[in-house]
């Protein structure tokens, strides 16, 4: 998770607050070389999940919506990766 959309989730998000995220289960494991002669290198095993989006869960709680202006490049990433970017609409 990079850029404004780092941003909103920290700028949003509080602790304790439920959420529910979308995205890919990514393995991001590695060796850990031990110095010590004698002794096997140690595999760490670890599962992160990439984001894609992340909501507020309104199951407990509620949530005010404000629309965030995109760039001139990000509306470009977005019309690159086959959807089309469409200028900012009013929320409420």
């Amino acid at each position: 998770m990079f850029g404004q959309f780092a941003e909103n989730v920290y700028d949003t998000l509080t602790t304790g607050m439920h959420v529910a995220v979308t995205g890919e289960e990514v393995d991001d494991s590695y060796t850990k070389e031990l110095d010590e002669p004698g002794r096997d290198d140690v595999v760490i095993r670890r599962t992160k999940i990439e984001a894609r989006d992340v909501a507020v869960s309104l199951r407990l709680q509620k949530a005010t919506v404000e629309k965030v202006q995109r760039s001139r490049e990000q509306a470009g990433d977005q019309q690159s990766n086959g959807r089309a970017a469409t200028a900012p609409q009013p929320v409420g």
